[in-house]
C-alpha cells in the first residue's frame, strides 16, 4: 500500500484501521468491564466519548485521504486543467475556502479530544498489564500520535492549495490590468521624480512616433515644446506638493511635427514614498484645429448677421423669448439687444393686434407657414410698421429656436391695399382662405361667401348660401344688433365671439373679425365649436374640483373635531377606569389602551398639522436661536433619550439667529425623535450647527441608514423606512420639508460615512 499510494496514504489507512480496532475495543471494554477493566482513571461517560471519537476519526482520515488524492490528481494533470482553473478561480477559491473552514473545524475538534486521550494514556500504569496489553497500550499511543501527524499535514496542505489558487488568481488580475493598460486609446506613461521615462504604452508609442526602446530613459522635456517644459516640472513639484492637478494641455514633439497634447497626471506611490509620475495624454490637435475653424465660421457668421439689409431674430420657441437679433432689426424697432431681451415677443406688436400675432406666431412654431405676411411692429417710440416675416425652425444644443427674417413692407403695404379694391385680387385670395370670409350689406344682405364658410354652415354651394339673410343665421336676433353697435363705434371687430345656426339648426360657435367701410361689413370666420366644447368640459372638471375642495374641507372638520371628541371621551372612561381596577392583567389593558389612544391622537395632530400647512404659504416669523430652539427641544426628549442610553454630542458655536417661525421646533423634533426611534440603543447622536448664510444643521445617527432610491421618497407623506417596533403613519418627514420649504430653506438626507444618516436642514439667515 505504501508503494501504491504514498506514504501519507498509507498512514491514512494504518490510522483508520487502527482507529476503528481501538474504538471498538474501548466500547466493548466499557460494556464488558466498565471504565476499571482497562483505565482505571477514567469514568464510565469518558470512558464512553472516548469509544465514539476513536469511532469518528476514521472519518476524517477518509477526507484526509481524499484531499491528499485530489492534490496528487492536481500535480498530475495540473498543465491539462490550468486553463479551466483560470476560467473558474473565483469558484475554486470559494469552494477551498469552504471545505477549508470545515476541514479545519474538524481538526480542531479532534485535537483536544486527541490530546486529552494521548494524556490519559500516560498516567495508566502498565507495571501489572500483560504483554498483550501493553502491545496494545503501545499501538494506542502509536496510531493516535500518527493521527496527530496526518491532521497536521492535512491542514498544512490545505493552505498550500489555497496560497498557489490565490496567487493564480493575482496573477491573473495583473495581466489584465497590463492587458488595458497597454491596450488603451489614451496614452499612458510613467517618469521618476527626474521626469525620464519608465514605461510607455503602444498608443504613448504612436503618439510620440518613437519605438518604446527610444524613448525609456530620456527626459520628458525632450518630447516637450521649449515653452512647456518649465510648466512640466512645475507641475511634478505641485503634485510632490500635495496639489490636486486638472487637465492640463500641452505642446508635444512628435516624430510627426508638433501635436497638442491634452493630459492629467498623478504620483506614483510605493507604499507613502513617491516614486514617479503616472501621466495620461490624449491628441486633440485636429479637435483644436476644428474649435479654430469654428471659430473663424462664427466671426463670418457674426459679421453677415451683423450688417444684413434685413432684420435678423433669433426665438426661444419653449420660453417665448428673445434670444438674438443683428443690428438692422435693433435699428427697425430702436431698442437695444439688453432691451429686446427683457421684453416678451408680444412687447413689439400693437395691444390690439396681438391674438393675430400670436395666431402667426403659433403656426409658425407648427410649420404650417414660412411666411407671415402684413405682421404689424410697435416701434419702441410707440410707432407701427408692417413687416414680412419669413421664419425657419433650427435645433441649437438640443433646444428649438426659430430664425426670423422681417422685411419692412410699409410702402409696399400702401401699395397692396390701393389693389386690394380690385374685386378679382380679393376673389382669388379669399376664395382659398382655410376660414370662412363673407361681404354684406348693413341690412344683411350676402354680397359674397367663400367655400370655407359654406362648408362651416352645411351649405352645398355659394349660390345656396347667398339667397339668405344674416339675420336668419344668429341664434338669438339680438346678437346682431350688438354686433352692429359695436362695430359702428370701433370701425372693426377682433375675435368676436358669436352662435350660428347652420343650415340643418344645429348651434355652431365662431370667432369673428370684421370691419365696416361705408354701408359694407367684411369678415373672416372661424369655427370654435370644438375648442367651446372643451371649454365647457373644462368647466365641468372645475366644478369636479370645487366638490373635492369642499370634501376635503369637511375631512378636515372632521379630523379637527368629530374624532378628537370620542378620544377625549375614551380617555377619561380610561381613566376612571384605573381607579376602579384593581387586577394587574386589567391594569395591563388599560395601559394598552391608554397607549393606542395616545397613538392615535399623536396620528390625528399630525394629519391636522400636515393639512393646515398644506393649505397655508405664509407663517408668522420671528428671530430666533437655532442652539436655543434646538436646545428647547432636546430637553422634552431628555427621557427618551436616557432611555434608550443614547451619548449625545451637540456642536455649535453662539446662537446662531434667523429669522423663522416657531414651527422650526417641530422639525427638529421629528428628526432627532425620529433618529432615536430607528437607531439601536446606547449610540451616539452627533447634532451640529454650521453658522453663515444659509445655516445649515446637521443631525447624524448611527441607525441603518437609507438607501439612494428612498432619499427623496421618505420626504413624501406615507412614505417611511420600516423597523420592527416602531409604529407611524409617515407624516412627520413630509411635515418637516412643507415647514422649510414655506422659510424657503432645504431639507435632505446624506449617507453618514460612519454609518447611519445625516439629515441636513437649511434655513437662509433672513428669513423668506
Amino acid at each position: 500500500m505504501r508503494k501504491i499510494f504514498g506514504r501519507n496514504a498509507f498512514n491514512i489507512a494504518v490510522s483508520s484501521a487502527g482507529f476503528v480496532l481501538v474504538g471498538f475495543y474501548l466500547l466493548l471494554t466499557y460494556l464488558e468491564h466498565g471504565a476499571d477493566g482497562f483505565f482505571p482513571n477514567l469514568s464510565r461517560e469518558d470512558m464512553l466519548e472516548q469509544s465514539l471519537v476513536f469511532l469518528l476519526i476514521p472519518i476524517f482520515v477518509f477526507l484526509g485521504y481524499v484531499m491528499e488524492k485530489r492534490s496528487r490528481f492536481l500535480e498530475m494533470y495540473s498543465e491539462n486543467l490550468e486553463k479551466a482553473v483560470d476560467e473558474r478561480t473565483s469558484e475554486l477559491l470559494e469552494t477551498i475556502d469552504r471545505h477549508e473552514s470545515y476541514i479545519f473545524s474538524v481538526a480542531d475538534g479532534l485535537r483536544n479530544p486527541l490530546q486529552v486521550f494521548l494524556g490519559n494514556l500516560e498516567t495508566i500504569d502498565t507495571s501489572n498489564f500483560t504483554p498483550e496489553q501493553k502491545r496494545a497500550h503501545q499501538n494506542i499511543r502509536a496510531a493516535a500520535e500518527l493521527l496527530q501527524e496526518n491532521i497536521t499535514l492535512l491542514t498544512e496542505r490545505v493552505g498550500i492549495e489555497r496560497a498557489e489558487m490565490r496567487i493564480r488568481e493575482s496573477e491573473k488580475k495583473e495581466r489584465l490590468f497590463q492587458n488595458f493598460v497597454e491596450n488603451s486609446n489614451d496614452a499612458m506613461y510613467m517618469v521618476d521624480l527626474k521626469g525620464n521615462f519608465i514605461y510607455v504604452n503602444r498608443t504613448a508609442e504612436q503618439l510620440l512616433g518613437y519605438p518604446k526602446e527610444e524613448i525609456i530613459g530620456k527626459n520628458i522635456s525632450e518630447f516637450l515644446h521649449p515653452e512647456w517644459r518649465g510648466e512640466a516640472f512645475m507641475r511634478i513639484a505641485k503634485l510632490l506638493a500635495g496639489e490636486r492637478l486638472g487637465t492640463h494641455e500641452m505642446v508635444v514633439k512628435t516624430a510627426y511635427g508638433d501635436r497638442i497634447g491634452e493630459m492629467t497626471a498623478s504620483l506614483l506611490m510605493d507604499g507613502l514614498k513617491p516614486v514617479g509620475v503616472l501621466g495620461i495624454a490624449r491628441d486633440i490637435t485636429e479637435r483644436k484645429k476644428v474649435q479654430e475653424n469654428l471659430a473663424e465660421s462664427e466671426q463670418m457668421f457674426r459679421a453677415i448677421f451683423d450688417n444684413a439689409m434685413d432684420g435678423i431674430l433669433l426665438l426661444d420657441v419653449a420660453r417665448e423669448r428673445f434670444f438674438t437679433a443683428n443690428n438692422r432689426f435693433l435699428e427697425m424697432l430702436g431698442y437695444t439687444l439688453e432691451e429686446l431681451e427683457s421684453l416678451d415677443i408680444m412687447d413689439i406688436h400693437p395691444e390690439g393686434e396681438r391674438e393675430f400675432v400670436r395666431g402667426e406666431f403659433e403656426r409658425l412654431v407648427r410649420g404650417e407657414i414660412t411666411l407671415a405676411r402684413d405682421i404689424p411692429i410697435l416701434r419702441k417710440d410707440g410707432s407701427v410698421f408692417y413687416a414680412e416675416v419669413n421664419s425657419s425652425p433650427i435645433t441649437l444644443v438640443g433646444k428649438e429656436y426659430l430664425v426670423q427674417v422681417y422685411r419692412d413692407i410699409t410702402e409696399r403695404k400702401e401699395v397692396q391695399e390701393a389693389l386690394a379694391e380690385s374685386e378679382k385680387a380679393y376673389r382669388n385670395l379669399v376664395d382659398n382662405a382655410l376660414v370662412g370670409v363673407y361681404r354684406t350689406t348693413l341690412t344683411g344682405e350676402f354680397l359674397y361667401v367663400n367655400e370655407a364658410l359654406c362648408r362651416m354652415f352645411g351649405y352645398d354651394s355659394p349660390e345656396e348660401f347667398l339667397a339668405g339673410n344674416v339675420s336668419a343665421r344668429y341664434k338669438n336676433e339680438a346678437d346682431r344688433e350688438v354686433f352692429l353697435k359695436d362695430l359702428r363705434e370701433r370701425g372693426f371687430l377682433r375675435n368676436h365671439e358669436m352662435e350660428y345656426l347652420t343650415k340643418d339648426g344645429s348651434v355652431i360657435h365662431v370667432l369673428e373679425n370684421a370691419t365696416m367701410e361705408g354701408e359694407t361689413i367684411s369678415g373672416m370666420v372661424m369655427d370654435i365649436t370644438k375648442r367651446k366644447e372643451a371649454e365647457e368640459t373644462l368647466k365641468k372638471y372645475f366644478h369636479q374640483l370645487e366638490e373635492s375642495n369642499r370634501l376635503r374641507r369637511l375631512f378636515n372638520d372632521i379630523l379637527s373635531h368629530d374624532l378628537y371628541n370620542p378620544l377625549g371621551v375614551v380617555e377619561s372612561y380610561i381613566e376612571l377606569l384605573k381607579d376602579k381596577v384593581s387586577g394587574e392583567e386589567e391594569a395591563v389593558y388599560l395601559e394598552a389602551m391608554e397607549d393606542s389612544l395616545k397613538r392615535a391622537r399623536e396620528i390625528l395632530d399630525d394629519a391636522n398639522a400636515y393639512i393646515k400647512l398644506r393649505e397655508t404659504n405664509e407663517l408668522d416669523y420671528e428671530r430666533l436661536g437655532l442652539a436655543s430652539v434646538i436646545g428647547y427641544v432636546l430637553d422634552d426628549l431628555e427621557e427618551q433619550i436616557a432611555e434608550g442610553g443614547f451619548k449625545l454630542k451637540f456642536d455649535y458655536q453662539g446662537d446662531p439667529e434667523v429669522i423663522a417661525s416657531p414651527l422650526i421646533k417641530t422639525v427638529f423634533s421629528n428628526l432627532i425623535s425620529n433618529s432615536i426611534k430607528y437607531c439601536p440603543a446606547g449610540s451616539t447622536l452627533e447634532i451640529e450647527i454650521e453658522d453663515g448664510d444659509p445655516v445649515r444643521v446637521r443631525i447624524k445617527d448611527r441607525g441603518p441608514g437609507i438607501p439612494d432610491k428612498d432619499k427623496e421618497n421618505i420626504f413624501n407623506r406615507y412614505e417611511r423606512m420600516k423597523k420592527a417596533g416602531v409604529q407611524g403613519v409617515g407624516l412627520g418627514l413630509a411635515i418637516v420639508k412643507r415647514i422649510v420649504e414655506l422659510h424657503h430653506g432645504r431639507v435632505w438626507v446624506e449617507d453618514n460615512p460612519g454609518g447611519g444618516s445625516i439629515f441636513v436642514v437649511e434655513l437662509p439667515k433672513e428669513g423668506p
